[in-house]
């Protein structure tokens, strides 16, 4: 055991230090920061963040445009489904950079990179995995460069561009949305990336592709098919039924258990499989600056709300 670990260690330095040096210098520091002040070993760090390709974490994301909102804000939400043994590593974080955005997010605590966040210009960015079969190169994981443009992007466009123009990782399905009321999904692999627009006022991400271009590199793994196209055609139905949402309202699908009503382990909304199942619900209103969240099945708890306090900002 301390032999693997130690080769791991090793090898996931080699692989991803120089890389994010390069490419997420701010990032690089950042990692060195979490290990000087958690006393952590910084190779070890290095090693979880290589690890974030294994996650395989099944998650079901929402954005809601103004046009759809019963309060004309920009909401987006995100429930997280993955290993239920993580929960006690959730942290969450109030990241103040200097001569960069102030953003805020709720993720695991060995990880310099961000899951789902959102800055103080509004922008708010979630990630759900995928699995392409195209060729896996080594790049920047999805998290870091979610970091990277929380800390520097005002807008959805800017965001889009620093995937555009970074070495990416492995799969992943982004929603990205900014207080204009521009949401859109970026879903790439290694190699390729495209972006998706929302209809009706509303868009959603699951964890299989629907571009054109993506399409044909997509997993078929029934069982993975199965719950992302569940997941995916349940909140599409609960979206388009509703007349206008508001943060309740996105709530309430994100505790969503199905047309029974009866929970599911891998085909509803809220989840509650074992090992994997539902262990976070986040919403976001992109106008206010708010989020909130409930830890565990959104059904069995209570959404604590965070507001950003943009006036504590570096930078103008």
């Amino acid at each position: 055991k301390s032999l693997f670990f130690w080769i791991a260690k090793r090898r996931a330095t080699r692989m991803y230090k120089k890389l994010i040096e390069r490419y997420a210098t701010r990032q690089a520091e950042r990692i060195r920061g979490i290990s000087e002040g958690s006393n952590a070993d910084l190779k070890t760090l290095y090693m979880y963040q290589a690890e974030e390709a294994n996650l395989g974490p099944r998650c079901t994301s929402i954005g809601i445009l103004p046009e759809k909102s019963s309060t004309g804000n920009v909401l987006m939400g995100r429930n997280v489904d993955i290993f239920r043994s993580l929960i006690p590593s959730y942290v969450g974080r109030r990241n103040k950079p200097k001569d960069r955005f102030l953003n805020i997010d709720f993720g695991l605590c060995s990880f310099a990179g961000n899951f789902h966040g959102m800055n103080e210009k509004g922008l708010a960015i979630t990630y759900n995995y995928a699995i392409p079969t195209d060729e896996f190169k080594t790049g920047i994981p999805p998290s870091i460069l979610i970091q990277e443009a929380l800390e520097n992007c005002a807008t959805t466009k800017e965001a889009v561009k620093v995937f555009q123009d970074n070495p990416k990782g492995n799969g992943a399905i982004l929603l990205v949305g900014d207080a204009s009321g521009d949401i859109q999904t970026v879903e790439m692999s290694c190699n390729r990336l495209t972006v998706r627009q929302p209809q009706e006022g509303f868009i959603i991400n699951t964890n299989h592709y629907l571009t054109d271009e993506m399409k044909p590199i997509d997993t078929k793994e029934k069982e993975w098919r199965e719950s992302t196209e569940k997941r995916y055609d349940r909140a599409e139905r609960l979206l388009s039924d509703a007349s206008m949402i508001d943060e309740e309202t996105l709530q309430e699908i994100l505790k969503d258990h199905g047309p029974d009503g009866k929970p599911g382990r891998r085909f509803t909304i809220c989840s509650h499989g074992h090992p994997v199942g539902t262990t976070m619900s986040l919403v976001f209103n992109l106008n206010r600056r708010t989020m909130s969240v409930a830890i565990g099945n959104p059904c069995q708890s209570q959404f604590k709300k965070f507001e950003m306090h943009v006036q504590d900002s570096n930078r103008e």
